[in-house]
């Protein structure tokens, strides 16, 4: 940068480097750490650039690749961001529905002796039938609850039935 009449002037070269700069460090995240050793690489690159024979314009066109990059990697970032903020509102909601909850519950505790994971454990009482179609104690409960409902249950099913049954849950196909 040059001072001319108390104005700092950016120079081309200035500008080039501020620009690296920032397409180089900035997506790193490493502004707050700017290794001198990175510095003097950018700057070299910049004085290669400057004597080459290259024209201005193929060093423009790498620059603009890579300011559109540095944006696109802005533009993604963004997006994360404000899909991560999105979820974290979505779990700051439910926490908050699963305290006010459990203030609830805390504040009437005859409420959470109802729930099936308090009740404890017991061995029912099996229904007592006489019908030879019960072969294990789950058959009297299921003719029990048949019973309530006015339901009677079906006879037993022939050999052929039984085949094409154990086929079509073997194989998914009929015999």
């Amino acid at each position: 940068m040059l001072r001319v009449d108390g104005v700092w002037i950016m120079t081309h070269r200035a500008f080039l480097f501020l620009l690296l700069t920032w397409c180089l460090l900035v997506p790193r995240g490493d502004c707050a750490e700017f290794d001198p050793e990175a510095i003097r690489s950018l700057v070299e690159s910049l004085d290669r650039i400057q004597s080459s024979t290259e024209d201005l314009e193929s060093v423009n066109a790498v620059l603009i690749r890579e300011a559109e990059r540095v944006r696109s990697d802005l533009d993604r970032t963004d997006q994360e961001l404000n899909d991560l903020r999105d979820q974290i509102a979505g779990l700051e909601k439910e926490t908050n529905q699963l305290r006010d909850r459990l203030d609830q519950l805390a504040e009437k505790p005859e409420e959470a002796e109802g729930w099936w994971s308090f009740t404890s454990l017991n061995n029912p009482r099996v229904p007592n039938f006489d019908d030879p179609w019960i072969r294990t104690p789950i058959d009297s409960f299921l003719l029990a609850k048949q019973k309530e409902l006015g339901l009677t249950h079906s006879s037993e099913a022939d050999r052929r039935v039984l085949i094409r049954r154990l086929t079509y849950d073997l194989h998914g196909l009929p015999p």
